[in-house]
């Protein structure tokens, strides 16, 4: 986190983009084995700049409670 902020990434786009990613799990329905650390989705490869724009819920998706953002 600290290096990512130090990069001079906006930390509003970081949680945007951690919650996108959480709610595309869910909807995908990723193992838990197969969800980045987050050390890995905030490497320098920024793979969490994937995650920016909202996910398509598919019609009369209810999040659970683990993943509500």
């Amino acid at each position: 986190w600290r290096a990512t902020i130090a990069r001079r990434v906006d930390p509003l786009l970081l949680i945007e983009a951690a919650k996108n990613y959480a709610l595309a799990c869910e909807i995908e329905n990723t193992q838990t084995k197969f969800i980045k650390y987050g050390r890995t989705f905030l490497s320098k490869d920024e793979p969490w700049r994937d995650h920016l724009e909202p996910v398509a819920e598919p019609t009369g998706y209810t999040p659970s409670d683990s993943y509500a953002v």
